[in-house]
């Protein structure tokens, strides 16, 4: 049980990692962010693009976060 609530919690943890890199990267880049609602199930984030770089940068940001992210865990479990 305890093996699968884990599971559940880190699918969770890297959705929100992905919508918190990409709300991140929005207002890096001064665009601005409509919506941004964190839920356990949906996620929501609606932002208005005034070019398709920052579109690109957008969608690049939430997996290039996540991977840094656990990158990050890894190493820590790594080091310790």
């Amino acid at each position: 049980m305890t093996t699968i609530c884990l599971a559940l919690f880190v699918f969770w943890l890297r959705m929100v990692v992905h919508y918190l890199g990409q709300y991140v990267i929005l207002k890096l880049m001064d665009a601005p962010v409509i919506k941004f609602k964190l839920g356990y199930t949906k996620f929501a984030l609606n932002y208005a693009f005034w070019n398709v770089y920052m579109e690109v940068a957008v969608v690049f940001s939430g997996p290039f976060t996540n991977t840094m992210f656990f990158l990050f865990l890894i190493t820590c479990c790594y080091l310790a």
